[in-house]
């Protein structure tokens, strides 16, 4: 089955403060988008990317690409006003048989994690990675009104993998009802669907505010940005 890995690339910045958006700030002298994309690019199992971003910043991404060398990417296209519009501009392009969908800001993400979430569509409409929840949760307003059993309570993460044409046809639906969901999986949830879970990976942040940066930097001068 051919497998196309989409990246989310349309984050604004506001979360992290600068006046570039996150994926665009440099860690070793790269953009974070192109730490990312540099591991898809060299996933075997991945037979093309697509990348979604802001329209002001395609021009630069395709620059950037090049600049890189990267061979894998098919298109870079034009995001919509939320995170699912953009996803589903991509989806509605691609002929693989299989959808990576993946935070352009979570760069260590690891080769044998996107090959896992891929591998397990074989079997089941879609795969998610997660990570247990370390700490213990609560739900609040001013005051503490539940806390929560951690046990079963887990942080999601990508890559999330999905047969492409079950996903293209839960995100018709839901833009058709306009329901919006936070991740994709919580789109296929919502519509039936039982999605695999695969344990993540604690280091596979995601990069969006100043602290998680410079964790990211201090991780990837200590480990020259090795992703196995």
């Amino acid at each position: 089955m051919k497998a196309c890995a989409i990246i989310v690339a349309g984050g604004s910045g506001k979360r992290m403060k600068t006046d570039v958006p996150k994926q665009f700030l440099l860690i070793n002298k790269k953009p974070i988008l192109i730490h990312t994309l540099e591991v898809f690019e060299k996933c075997d199992i991945i037979n093309n990317i697509i990348v979604v971003c802001n329209t002001q910043y395609i021009s630069y991404c395709h620059a950037l690409v090049k600049k890189y060398g990267l061979c894998k990417i098919k298109n870079i296209i034009e995001g919509g006003e939320q995170r699912q519009n953009s996803v589903y501009n991509a989806i509605k392009i691609t002929d693989c048989d299989i959808v990576c969908i993946h935070d352009a800001v979570r760069m260590f993400v690891k080769n044998n994690l996107i090959v896992q979430t891929i591998n397990q569509c074989e079997n089941n409409d879609g795969c998610i990675c997660a990570v247990k929840v370390k700490d213990t949760i609560k739900r609040c307003n001013d005051y503490v009104q539940e806390t929560l059993d951690r046990e079963n309570l887990y942080q999601i993460q990508t890559p999330q993998s999905f047969k492409t044409q079950i996903l293209k046809k839960v995100y018709d639906k839901a833009i058709k009802e306009n329901f919006i969901a936070t991740d994709d999986s919580g789109l296929m949830e919502h519509y039936g669907y039982k999605i695999k879970l695969i344990n993540g990976d604690y280091f596979n942040i995601k990069i969006t505010t100043p602290e998680d940066l410079l964790f990211a930097k201090i991780y990837s001068n200590k480990n020259k940005i090795l992703i196995e």
